[in-house]
């Protein structure tokens, strides 16, 4: 029987930069490590010594709750152990080879979680099985990472690994930058450009009332419906699609008047751009 676990986050409060420090006084949240003996258990040890990231394939679900106050909704199968290694050389070669040691040592969060598989688990109103309507919950298999509290989580620690074709790698590859560099900005690691924080809304904003995941958050510049909105999720979606789309496929998706209402998106992108080349020597399209 497959074993899911739910997972949950917080994108602010206290940085972490120790599990001792991070674990709440009085419970053992403690997770062994290693985990095993194989070639790659060695290869995680030593990861670990370099960049202080531990890179878990078992957890449980109060590995991921450290002093958590809200959830997010997914949920989570611990990876295949056959596909471990490759699990951890694609995480080489599509994240960790874009960024220096330095940089790595800043942004990779405590821990990272190998999982075969991430369900995303939404609401939405539909019929139920009894022919009633109203709300029903919808799991949605197969995401590919996900930000938790003092982790990410990569998705495909599976057979499906090996059978990726190349665009979907780059969509893989795209989702695991915007998690990383989410986390970052999230626990102040790295700093949001002031000109793109201001652009950023917040539930404070005079318009936000009434708007939802059906329309309106684009006249601030958002690229998808996030609430509450914060900068770092704001800035990890432009890297988002950036890298998905293109300049060409980003214009014709973001930049047109009848999406930019405000002209935010259109403010918002080259201060982006600007910010992962300079601070990573990265262009956003031409990775």
């Amino acid at each position: 029987m497959k074993k899911y676990i739910a997972m949950l986050f917080l994108l602010a409060g206290a940085t972490a930069c120790s599990e001792e420090k991070i674990t709440p006084e009085g419970t053992d949240f403690l997770t062994a490590f290693p985990q095993g003996n194989a070639d790659y258990d060695l290869e995680f040890v030593s990861f670990y010594e370099r960049y202080g990231t531990q890179i878990l394939y078992r957890f449980t679900e109060t590995d991921l709750r450290w002093n958590v106050t809200a959830n997010i909704p997914y949920l989570a199968e611990e990876a295949d152990p056959l596909y471990i290694e490759e699990a951890y050389r694609f995480l080489q070669e599509e994240l960790f080879s874009y960024y220096s040691d330095a940089d790595l040592t800043t942004i990779l969060p405590f821990r990272i979680l190998l999982c075969s598989d991430l369900i995303l688990v939404t609401q939405e109103y539909g019929y139920r099985e009894d022919g009633s309507y109203g709300l029903i919950t919808v799991y949605q298999s197969g995401q590919a990472a996900t930000v938790g509290f003092n982790h990410i989580a990569f998705g495909y620690a599976n057979a499906q690994l090996s059978q990726l074709d190349e665009v979907q790698k780059e969509e893989i590859r795209a989702l695991l930058h915007q998690a990383v560099l989410q986390w970052a900005f999230a626990k102040e690691k790295l700093e949001i450009p002031e000109q793109f924080a201001a652009l950023s809304p917040t539930t404070s904003d005079s318009y936000w009332d009434g708007i939802s995941e059906w329309g309106g958050y684009n006249q601030f510049g958002l690229l998808e419906y996030i609430y509450p909105p914060t900068p770092a999720e704001d800035f990890g979606l432009y890297v988002k699609y950036m890298l998905l789309l293109g300049e060409k496929g980003f214009a014709e998706r973001f930049l047109d008047p009848s999406f930019d209402m405000e002209g935010r998106v259109a403010q918002k992108k080259p201060l982006v751009r600007k910010y992962i080349q300079e601070r990573f020597g990265m262009d956003l399209y031409h990775f």
